[in-house]
């Protein structure tokens, strides 16, 4: 089933005081292989600035109906540059790696999620976008399991809160290995719900800690590695 829901641009959901929570599903998003039945399938189109995605979703997977804000928000102000290859971790169906992509067409893009039916649905709303394939790679598993040996420009995180601070800890402490020397970790949380432990760790494993937007209770950080 498909509600055809049109989202309302970024800055206006942010303005009409949209959030980011969405009733929690019966079995977590954070779920390797979802046995639940795909009992809802929505499609939808979300703009962020001048950039307009279209997007398929379906149940056992995280924010179905819209692109939640705290990723709206990563994606708006996310530092990227022509021509690096990126990793959008954890990345459902995949706005932040598309979104960028449409941003900066130059990029090498790797997408990884522990959901397979989120890396599956990723795939389809690339080609959903008509996005060049051939520069994008979709792989499932947990953490960075599928991208042993790469190195990253970027890498880009919206922390699987509910997931447990212990495991974000972990993701953002591995993620200095995969960055090339220069390379960037940029996360998105609210600071006053969790995001703030991880901004001080990042620091602390980093050495260094910028902030790149405050929106609406979301910051943005960027660590480099040195």
């Amino acid at each position: 089933m498909s509600n055809g829901a049109n989202t309302d641009q970024f800055d206006k959901e942010i303005t009409d005081g949209a959030v980011d929570e969405v009733a929690a599903p019966a079995e977590h998003y954070y779920t390797a292989k979802p046995t639940g039945e795909k009992k809802i399938e929505n499609t939808f189109r979300f703009t962020i600035g001048p950039l307009v995605c279209f997007f398929k979703t379906a149940s056992g997977m995280f924010s179905l109906d819209h692109v939640d804000i705290g990723s709206a928000v990563l994606i708006k102000y996310a530092h990227v540059e022509p021509n690096w290859h990126i990793l959008d971790l954890g990345c459902g169906y995949g706005p932040v790696g598309i979104f960028l992509k449409k941003k900066e067409p130059s990029l090498k893009i790797t997408m990884s999620d522990i959901n397979e039916r989120a890396t599956e649905y990723a795939m389809k709303n690339v080609m959903r976008n008509k996005l060049d394939h051939k520069d994008i790679k979709i792989k499932t598993g947990e953490g960075f399991s599928q991208v042993e040996g790469m190195e990253f420009d970027a890498i880009y995180l919206n922390p699987p809160h509910s997931a447990g601070k212990k495991l974000c800890l972990s993701l953002i402490e591995q993620a200095k290995d995969y960055l090339k020397v220069g390379g960037s970790l940029q996360i998105v949380a609210r600071k006053s719900k969790g995001g703030l432990p991880l901004a001080n760790f990042m620091e602390e494993h980093f050495g260094n800690i910028k902030v790149l937007k405050k929106k609406s209770g979301f910051w943005v950080w960027e660590s480099f590695r040195e």
